[in-house]
């Protein structure tokens, strides 16, 4: 594969690493990095809500989602290189290499508390709530996007390399994927 044309999509649990591998990935690999998590942390942030708020809202608004991802979705499609940090990206992007980044939801929640302040409100709650929210979470996003376009962005046969983060550093789940690429 050419790194010049290289199209990388990062799916997994909240928590994984999928923003902070991606910005490193597309540093490595000269290209951009965009991150439907960003986007909806923005959004959140826009109408006053956290991400968690902001999901719910979105649960309850099926048609506002499927208008965001449609547009984000026409938008990219047409890049001949990027990053993507965006669980539905197997399902909607053609011609990428899909990559799912797992973890233990326990390690998952110390990541998330450590980079608290982004709007998440975990700095004050102890690991175990904080993981179970992150798995309550996670198990909406499932379940939303089973209902709306009837793919699971966790089942695993919908990508082509899966990688277990819990205990690797960013530099070495990025190595990984190098690797796999060449």
């Amino acid at each position: 594969m050419s790194f010049s044309n290289v199209r990388i999509v990062l799916g997994g649990p909240a928590g994984s690493g999928k923003t902070s591998v991606g910005k490193l990935l597309a540093k490595k690999l000269g290209t951009e990095f965009y991150s439907m998590g960003n986007i909806s942390r923005e959004k959140a942030k826009i109408l006053g809500m956290t991400l968690s708020e902001y999901q719910t809202f979105m649960d309850s608004n099926p048609a506002i989602e499927r208008q965001d991802d449609n547009d984000f979705c026409k938008e990219i499609q047409n890049r001949d290189s990027f990053v993507l940090d965006y669980r539905m990206g197997f399902h909607f992007l053609e011609q990428t290499k899909c990559i799912y980044l797992d973890i233990d939801s326990n390690i998952a929640a110390s990541r998330v508390k450590d980079r608290a302040g982004n709007g998440e409100h975990f700095r004050d709650k102890p690991i175990s709530e904080i993981a179970n929210d992150l798995i309550k979470r996670n198990n909406i996003l499932k379940e939303r996007y089973l209902k709306l376009y009837g793919a699971d962005c966790n089942k695993p046969s919908n990508y082509d390399i899966y990688i277990i983060t819990d205990n690797l550093s960013i530099e070495q789940v990025v190595g990984k994927i190098m690797i796999m690429l060449n």
